[in-house]
């Protein structure tokens, strides 16, 4: 199974936050100024505001995560078919109802002169939840296993998806293997 690269700017135009008129002046804007990122200048340039920019993305970047996820899990259930899981199940629909970003915060002190001065603060992501409105999986037949209100967590330093009904799997293999059965 191949990844899909991710492009912000493709993700910020088909999600309407940008047009291609924008996304062109962006990228022109950007040739001038290579240690911007996208996100920056399109801050600058039409006052984006850069957590609806990091909120579309991330969204996206997590849906393309759980699709991988999936994949590679029906993939080793599946592993004794003669054919790649990409020519049984060519698609995986994911509709993100809520996500929510998780981060811990920190900050250094030094001591100077017999005081604690602060040196820097630090962010970091640690996970992410997701309310999931469906996850459809469609065959090569386009006949689908849908599978509704699904909740999971992605923790972002083992890249381990948890899954609130782990049976999921389990329940899409039987309903995958009746389907293919029948063909």
């Amino acid at each position: 199974m191949k990844r899909k690269i991710l492009r912000l700017g493709w993700v910020l135009r088909t999600e309407g936050i940008i047009n291609s008129e924008q996304l062109g002046q962006a990228l022109d804007a950007q040739k001038s100024a290579p240690n911007k990122t996208l996100g920056e200048i399109l801050t600058y340039l039409f006052g984006i505001p850069e957590y609806e920019i990091e909120t579309v993305f991330s969204r996206e970047i997590i849906r393309q995560t759980i699709s991988d996820y999936f994949y590679s899990e029906l993939e080793k259930k599946f592993s004794n078919l003669d054919k790649e899981i990409d020519e049984l199940i060519p698609g995986i629909n994911i509709l993100i109802r809520r996500h929510e970003r998780l981060s811990s915060f920190s900050s250094s002190f030094s001591l100077k002169s017999d005081m604690y001065q602060p040196t820097g603060n630090s962010s970091f992501l640690k996970k992410i939840i997701c309310d999931i409105d469906h996850i459809k999986i469609t065959t090569f037949s386009q006949k689908e296993v849908t599978f509704n209100d699904v909740k999971l967590e992605y923790d972002v330093h083992s890249k381990q998806i948890r899954l609130d009904n782990p049976a999921i799997m389990s329940e899409a293999r039987l309903r995958l293997n009746q389907i293919f059965r029948s063909q």
